[in-house]
């Protein structure tokens, strides 16, 4: 939030009780009138950047996966001709 004064503070849990907004700032309790504040701004989910995390992510242990399924014991590759290279 933004108060009038231009200085601006971060609330955690903030309640809207009547005209006044509670919650916690760097750990105090604390009470702020909404005349008092130019700008009120809430944190939004970004549902779109978490489903590409989440794909990024299942991406990644996939092509982990086919790697680590693809070499023999010891990192060892087979070869088509049964011969082995050694990396």
């Amino acid at each position: 939030m933004t108060r009038a004064d231009s200085s601006k503070l971060v609330m955690d849990s903030p309640r809207l009780l009547g005209d006044t907004l509670v919650g916690w700032v760097s750990g105090r309790y604390q009470e702020i009138l909404l005349p008092d504040a130019s700008r009120v701004q809430g944190r939004q989910p970004a549902p779109r950047r978490t489903a590409f995390l989440v794909g990024g992510v299942i991406a990644v242990g996939a092509l982990l996966i086919a790697v680590l399924a693809s070499t023999g014991p010891q990192g060892y590759q087979p070869t088509p001709e049964g011969s082995v290279i050694r990396p």
